[in-house]
């Protein structure tokens, strides 16, 4: 079994939550709304916001990419006219190296 697989397999859990707190069942369908649209950018949003307060140099190569997707994610936001006081950052409780790589991984 190759790193991708481990890696797929270790967290397919973590993965299966996000999409359905993301509503992404409904991402491909066409009972996917704006109001869906906004809160997929938002919790996203979160989610990076969240990923990047670790404080860990073991994700110092992925902040580049995530800084990115912040960017991107942020002028979405703003053409939403989504308010900014709803942003809000999650603890991250669990210090394992792999358990960030899976947080990045899914992003």
């Amino acid at each position: 079994m190759n790193n991708s697989s481990i890696l797929k397999n270790q967290t397919q859990d973590l993965h299966h939550n996000v999409e359905r707190v993301m509503n992404s069942e409904l991402l491909f369908s066409d009972q996917f709304t704006v109001e869906h649209y906004k809160n997929f950018v938002l919790k996203s949003y979160n989610y990076i916001e969240t990923i990047l307060n670790i404080d860990t140099e073991f994700l110092n190569e992925y902040q580049t990419i995530l800084k990115q997707k912040k960017i991107a994610l942020q002028t979405d936001l703003d053409h939403l006219n989504i308010n900014q006081n709803q942003v809000v950052i999650h603890a991250v409780n669990n210090t394992n190296a792999h358990h960030h790589l899976g947080l990045v991984y899914i992003v």
